[in-house]
């Protein structure tokens, strides 16, 4: 644009020239050839101006040269790894079972120093109560066992009413101990009943009636069942009691805290007439017969001993 503005300015200097030329003089020869000239001139830069102008065009006209990289960023992307949730299986739930053998007992057992009822009394396994098992006799009806509530200390019970948890197999087989001499209460008679037994009270559970007695054992022998005939003297009336057991009675609940499977020597229980044998009137003021056998086995059998006693309830 420069370029342009110059060659105008000396066009028009050109033009302004000649024309002073032109009214000089009227017009000379001379002077026409140097207008001449000016003008060609002129032209001349003219078309050396409009060549230049149009290769500066063309210059424009071209792109840009790139752009001097920048610095590159790179973008990293993020990879999230989630943590895959750990879905974890129960175990199976089990009981721990206890190694070993155990005894559970459904009623009150006592446990003795032997295995037997001639043996002392150590105390007794209550009704429920678990106790490990440590050693047995040789006819497994004896289990040498850990007492319950003396720490260290040992006791045979009867299996009688016990229930085995556990393989018998491996324990022990004890030879029994020597059976302890008992000395048996000395009688003028010469077949001592081995028992002494007396009347106690009347149980009533509404409208039954139990008459109980008192058994103590006070010979050499093991008593284990019993079998009482009470007799109505007054009406001629009979009813009987047996058992496997000795117990008595609380009106209509049985005494289980007391109740024992065997009588030895020395030992006493209650002996409620019910279940059978209790009456359906009331006995008071009647004469009676109770006459009561024991037996050394269960079920009514092997050595028996029997006594009679006549009372008034």
């Amino acid at each position: 644009m420069k370029m342009l503005s110059i060659f105008l300015v000396l066009l028009v200097s050109t033009f302004t020239l000649a024309s002073c030329n032109l009214t000089n003089t009227g017009g000379s020869s001379d002077s026409m050839i140097q207008t001449q000239v000016a003008l060609n001139v002129a032209m001349t830069q003219l078309a050396n101006t409009q060549t230049a102008l149009a290769q500066g065009a063309v210059v424009q006209t071209q792109a840009p040269p790139p752009a001097e990289p920048t610095a590159t960023m790179t973008l990293t992307q993020e990879v999230i790894l989630e943590t895959p949730t750990l879905t974890l299986t129960p175990e199976p739930l089990f009981t721990p079972t206890a190694e070993g053998v155990w005894l559970s007992v459904s009623q009150n057992t006592n446990c003795r120093s032997g295995p037997g009822g001639i043996y002392e009394l150590m105390g007794t396994v209550n009704q429920g109560q678990r106790v490990q098992a440590v050693a047995r006799n040789p006819w497994d009806d004896y289990y040498l066992v850990n007492f319950p509530t003396i720490y260290g200390q040992k006791c045979w019970l009867w299996n009688r009413y016990a229930t085995i948890e556990g393989d018998i197999q491996v324990l022990p087989v004890y030879t029994p101990q020597p059976t302890p001499t008992v000395n048996a209460t000395a009688t003028n008679t010469t077949a001592p009943a081995g028992f002494t037994v007396s009347f106690l009270d009347v149980q009533v559970n509404g409208p039954l009636y139990g008459i109980q007695l008192y058994i103590t054992n006070t010979g050499n022998l093991i008593w284990r069942s019993v079998k009482v005939v009470l007799r109505d003297n007054t009406n001629s009336l009979t009813s009987t009691h047996t058992s496997d057991t000795f117990r008595g009675t609380d009106g209509g609940v049985i005494d289980v805290a007391n109740e024992q499977g065997d009588l030895v020597y020395g030992e006493g229980s209650r002996v409620a007439c019910v279940n059978p044998g209790q009456l359906n009137y009331n006995p008071a003021g009647r004469s009676f017969t109770a006459t009561v056998t024991l037996y050394a086995n269960d079920g009514l059998t092997g050595t028996s001993q029997t006594q009679t006693i006549t009372f008034t309830p």
